[in-house]
């Protein structure tokens, strides 16, 4: 996708909490193997147990509106993201983070896609504001806690990536910004869809290895394939090619080393292999939130003015999205 008028990243925000599981206190409880969780790039996880999913979402969108110079007032279209449960008595996640915010007379609604949903919430925020004048600016949020899965936020280590708690924001607009969207494309593969029950990660029973999508290899065949359509779309929507010089860095899922190497790395042109950036080391797997807040990242480290960053973004299901930014 890429628009005829100039939208742009005016702000990002992550919230996190202060507290955390680190990889030696579970590896001390016997929970994971510390080697192996240096070995898959995860240093400790975020973890909240004194807010609301809401609340968290809803602080996560006061930031990101106070840095883009706007107030709750102004937004137009506010879609709300996520992957777990957002709490008892929350009838729609969206509109509860939505008046939290202030933001009392936008369009919201929520979009479950699992850990693709903020990347595609970018890119139907775009499609909005690109047709409806009356869009001027829209909100995104994510937000998720894993504290009762089953399974333990740690597990599992190299299928994919252990849970972290926290909130993500972006704020999209055609005004000016600190980010240019120059491209969103997005690929799915829906046949993939029956390889993932078997690994549901908020499951009562425990998962059989064996039985892994990631394991299998005509399904990560399937799985980089999609990535290389959506990859691949996004840079000639662009009209970048992947050698091109400005093209400063790729920025990858908040997943395992083994994930990246087994499922995004292989699907990347080959200039582009080396550029991996990874963050999340101190946060984990963020639910639906990890594009946006490697966004959130970005601008907090900003790459070298007129540069192209690509992320990438997967969900379960199967689909992948690649955003195309230019500082």
């Amino acid at each position: 996708m890429r628009t005829d008028i100039p939208l742009y990243i005016n702000a990002a925000a992550l919230w996190l909490p202060q507290t955390a599981s680190t990889a030696e206190e579970a590896a001390a409880s016997g929970v994971i193997r510390l080697r192996a969780a240096e070995a898959e790039g995860f240093a400790q996880l975020a973890v909240c147990h004194d807010r609301t999913v809401s609340s968290m979402a809803a602080e996560a969108a006061r930031t990101a509106l106070e840095d883009a110079g706007l107030t709750p007032d102004d937004v137009d279209l506010h879609i709300h993201c996520w992957v777990y449960e957002q709490g008892e008595g929350v009838w729609s996640p969206a509109h509860r983070v939505a008046r939290l915010t202030g933001a009392h007379h936008c369009m919201a609604f929520g979009l479950q896609q699992q850990s693709n949903s903020g990347a595609t919430a970018i890119e139907t925020a775009l499609t909005k504001i690109a047709t409806d004048p009356r869009t001027t600016t829209a909100l995104i949020t994510t937000a998720d806690k894993f504290n009762e899965v089953p399974q333990g936020r740690w597990s599992p280590l190299s299928d994919g990536g252990p849970l972290g708690d926290g909130a993500t924001a972006v704020v999209l607009t055609p005004s000016p910004g600190p980010l240019l969207i120059e491209s969103i494309a997005g690929h799915g593969d829906t046949s993939l869809e029956p390889d993932f029950p078997g690994r549901d990660p908020f499951g009562l029973q425990p998962p059989d290895p064996n039985g892994s999508p990631f394991r299998k290899q005509d399904v990560l065949k399937r799985m980089r394939a999609c990535v290389k359509h959506a990859v691949d779309d996004a840079l000639d929507d662009a009209h970048l090619s992947p050698d091109a010089p400005g093209i400063d860095s790729v920025l990858p899922c908040f997943l395992g080393q083994t994930f990246i190497d087994w499922t995004i790395r292989p699907a990347l042109p080959a200039p582009l292999q080396d550029k991996i950036r990874r963050y999340g080391s101190h946060t984990g797997h963020l639910g639906g939130g990890d594009l946006t807040a490697n966004l959130a990242f970005t601008l907090k480290q900003p790459p070298p003015p007129e540069s192209h960053t690509l992320l990438v973004s997967v969900g379960a299901g199967y689909c992948a999205t690649c955003l195309v930014v230019r500082a």
